[in-house]
């Protein structure tokens, strides 16, 4: 079977699978294929029951506006129907699919369409990318870098949750993937405007690379319908021309993204004025060891830290300290009060508000913290079953996100009213307690519930769409007594679509992507003007980049962060020095003080002036080419070279119709760059009306400068 028109071929095999999808300059899928429509069930043990549309009878047959695939006797008691529409004026085919299931057991997900393209990543001798929505976005050139982590190796998306993987909405933040190179592109989405839970992951599959969509399907026991229209098809450019075709269809959609920053009024005052965010711990030196207290315990020890960055930087502060929760540090849910007792906490508080700084707090989100390895806390006894999140066996496990040699604990079912109100009451302390910040869902990754296959929670038996709304209700149920203005909480990475109204802000954390890639700013690019998040802990850097061999990553990730239109933050480390991460060795040299100090004062001034316009509240858009721009090289621990541009370009599109580009040179040495014609250029970021006209400019080191060209104008 074969179906055209001007802007795609693709043809199907005898048994319904996807054989060959060109675009007429290229055929991107691989010989060996895979099945067009796959289901997984359960059995009433929780074994799993794998089917897929190959071993059916399969018929085709024309429809209005497309065609009808039926796959008969999928199995005993099951028989689906795939629809393909076709427009005929537009390169893109939608699948959606109907499933009559008699079998007498439960669909978990199905997965639709099977893709499997060639693997010609230029990490494999070929030329292409693979944009995956991880995070803010992450750029694969090789799969063996993935592959060949036992903690980050793709696995199916099943029982518990794991971490860095590929659910949507969660990891994942955004509904699309893209395949490319400079001929052109495979797009694959999920125009769901309901957030229903899914999986977009990459994985090998024989000898090619299998681009994965598959959706949960909230207990499904008799028919089945996807609920959207999953949407495959061609186009030409790179990440962010597949993102300006899912960001058409995301803002043509009612109802699923949250108001503009410019009309949020439930923002506080100090999200406008780009607070750099200052990170430490009060007990130990890492995420886990020796918890003695440091020196920035007492609290007010760290003060004096706190108000020297604040004048060396020319920003106000947000102190965001780690390992402060009473119980123990990393132990959900319960971190209420303070270590050391709520008057002294209170009295910080007060000291940097006094000052005009901020304070923020680390929680550890919705795990149950059973035994704590860092500090005597041991709540074995107390948990209730209806807390905790079964595997599809009906047992309880040891939670696999954070465990030894932290602690031992469980992830908590989102659907629970009793996992909302304990949440409500910790974060309603914070908020008594003089906090203007907590990311209280660190490791519920961008704002994601754990998955549960408990039949005694009052939730469907498989994930879905529930656990989406149960986080929903969890940060309703939380802020219910908090006023916006006072006080926002946030998670660890891009907070997910669903969740932006809810979790403003957010430790990005973009270094993340260099496990998998490469990150670029495709969170920013679909979200800056709902959201500005800040630059976060940088945790694990230290595992990704070889720090001695390279003295200006921070620099450069820094840079980065600002590029992407994100606040800025500094991990604080041995005698009050910027570190080059969280939990990086405070042995370790640190990066030079001077020029990372000298270059966020340059990056917030600018965020902070007349240009916050574009970089607080700004779409960003494409950058246009600039000439002089050369490569800084990164060397990482296993021997990999990452390559970034010395100067960063990115361009935002202000409310007021204005447009500009950000040149960010955040080397120390000048930077002669040129434009194709006369711009108008500003190098002050005290003063919009002090530009030059040129067409071309010499930047400083650590400076950054705005330009608009005359179609900019």
């Amino acid at each position: 079977m074969i179906v055209t028109n001007t802007y795609y071929a693709i043809e199907l095999s005898d048994d319904g699978k996807i054989i060959s999808y060109s675009d007429g300059i290229r055929d991107y899928v691989n010989a060996q294929t895979k099945p067009l429509l796959e289901v997984k069930l359960l059995d009433a043990n929780g074994r799993g029951i794998y089917i897929n549309s190959s071993s059916a009878v399969f018929s085709a047959a024309k429809t209005a506006d497309g065609y009808r695939l039926t796959f008969e006797q999928m199995a005993e008691g099951l028989t689906a129907s795939v629809n393909m529409r076709c427009p005929a004026d537009e390169p893109f085919i939608y699948w959606s699919c109907e499933i009559e299931n008699r079998t007498g057991h439960v669909i978990e997900w199905v997965g639709l369409p099977g893709l499997v393209v060639e693997n010609s990543l230029k990490g494999h001798g070929g030329d292409s990318e693979l944009f995956w929505p991880f995070g803010e976005g992450c750029i694969v050139e090789n799969m063996d870098l993935r592959q060949g982590s036992e903690w980050l190796r793709y696995r199916e998306i099943s029982g518990q949750s794991a971490g860095y993987n590929g659910t949507y909405p969660g990891p994942v933040a955004m509904q699309f993937m893209a395949y490319y190179n400079d001929r052109g592109g495979l797009y694959i989405s999920a125009e769901d405007s309901q957030a229903y839970l899914k999986s977009f992951e990459y994985y090998p599959y024989s000898g090619g690379i299998c681009l994965e969509m598959r959706c949960f399907a909230d207990g499904a026991f008799t028919n089945y319908k996807l609920p959207f229209e999953v949407k495959t098809g061609f186009f030409k450019g790179d990440w962010q021309d597949a993102a300006d075709i899912y960001k058409t269809w995301l803002e043509s959609t009612d109802g699923l993204l949250p108001k503009k920053i410019k009309d949020n009024e439930h923002l506080p005052e100090w999200y406008s004025q780009s607070p750099v965010v200052a990170l430490y711990p009060i007990r130990g030196t890492k995420d886990h060891g020796d918890m003695s207290p440091n020196m920035y315990y007492p609290y007010k020890n760290a003060l004096a830290y706190i108000e020297k960055y604040a004048e060396k930087l020319g920003s106000r502060i947000m102190a965001l300290p780690m390992h402060w929760e009473g119980t123990a540090p990393w132990a959900p849910p319960f971190v209420w009060p303070p270590y050391g007792g709520e008057k002294q906490f209170r009295e910080f508080a007060d000291a940097l508000h006094e000052k005009n700084n901020l304070l923020g707090v680390y929680c550890s989100g919705i795990g149950w913290t059973a035994h704590s390895y860092l500090a005597d806390m041991d709540i074995s006894d107390k948990y209730d079953e209806k807390l905790i999140c079964k595997t599809p066996e009906g047992e309880i496990k040891q939670s696999k996100i954070i465990g030894p040699p932290i602690r031992d604990g469980y992830d908590m079912c989102p659907e629970s009213s009793e996992t909302a109100n304990i949440v409500k009451g910790e974060v309603e302390a914070l908020a008594k307690a003089g906090c203007d910040y907590t990311q209280y869902f660190d490791q519920n990754l961008g704002g994601n519930g754990c998955f549960c296959y408990a039949k005694d929670h009052g939730h469907p038996y498989t994930p879905g769409k529930w656990q989406c709304d149960a986080m929903k209700r969890i940060f309703k149920t939380a802020t219910e007594n908090i006023d916006g203005k006072k006080m926002l909480i946030g998670c660890e990475a891009a907070a997910a679509e669903p969740f932006i109204k809810y979790l403003p802000f957010n430790d990005l954390r973009s270094n993340i992507a260099l496990f998998f890639g490469k990150s670029v700013p495709a969170y920013a690019y679909l979200f800056h003007e709902y959201i500005n998040n800040f630059m976060g802990n940088q945790n694990t850097i230290d595992r990704i980049i070889d720090l001695t061999k390279n003295p200006d990553n921070l620099l450069m990730r820094t840079a980065y962060s600002f590029a992407a239109g994100d606040m800025l933050s500094v991990c604080l480390g041995k005698d009050g020095k910027i570190s080059w991460g969280w939990d990086v060795d405070w042995d370790t040299p640190p990066a030079n003080q001077e020029d990372i100090c000298e270059f966020i004062s340059n990056a917030t001034a600018w965020r902070r002036g007349f240009a916050g316009k574009y970089l607080h509240t700004g779409k960003m858009i494409k950058a246009e080419k600039v000439s002089g721009i050369g490569t800084y090289r990164v060397s990482c621990v296993n021997g990999r070279v990452l390559e970034y541009p010395d100067v960063f370009t990115t361009a935002f599109e202000a409310y007021d119709g204005e447009k500009a580009m950000i040149l960010t040179n955040y080397l120390g040495q000048e930077k002669e760059l040129g434009f194709d014609g006369e711009r108008k250029i500003w190098l002050d970021p005290t003063d919009e009306n002090n530009f030059i006209i040129a067409d071309k400019i010499t930047l400083k080191p650590h400076t950054v400068a705005i330009v608009q060209k005359k179609m900019f104008e």
